[in-house]
């Protein structure tokens, strides 16, 4: 009787685990947002490491030179967390992809990827057509 129950509970553990792992990758689960989320963010400020906030702002789709942070929302449920430079040489050149899930109850926005090259957890306190306001939790 032991015996089963061990298995039964071991068994238990790895479908939780599994079930957990694959969340982000799982092309049944598509995550589901605000549409104001989906596009392209260009992080303006943060108060990091003080209370770790992040402040995004949409940029004028006439300037092409759009260099800095900024992370791309997909609404396939791919994420992008990029930062160019106009002159190249730059120590934060970076460029990631991964996958996102937003929970509209707790307003919690994960990614598989560190977002800005900081965490990869934030809830959302303030989204409008043109603003997100990130805090980590």
């Amino acid at each position: 009787m032991k015996k089963y129950i061990y298995t039964t509970i071991v068994l238990l553990t790895l479908l939780v685990l599994v079930q957990s792992c694959g969340t982000l990758n799982d092309p049944d689960l598509l995550p589901t947002a605000p549409t104001e989320l989906m596009g392209t963010w260009y992080l303006t400020g943060s108060s990091w490491p003080n209370t770790d906030t992040l402040f995004f702002q949409r940029r004028d789709s006439m300037n092409l030179n759009e260099y800095g942070q900024r992370i791309e929302v997909y609404n396939d449920g791919k994420f992008l967390d990029t930062y160019t430079a106009w002159c190249g040489n730059d120590d934060n050149i970076h460029s990631t992809s991964g996958n996102w899930l937003y929970n509209e109850h707790t307003k919690i926005f994960s990614a598989s990827i560190q977002i800005c090259l900081k965490e990869k957890m934030y809830k959302i306190v303030s989204l409008s057509s043109s603003n997100l306001v990130f805090v980590k939790l």
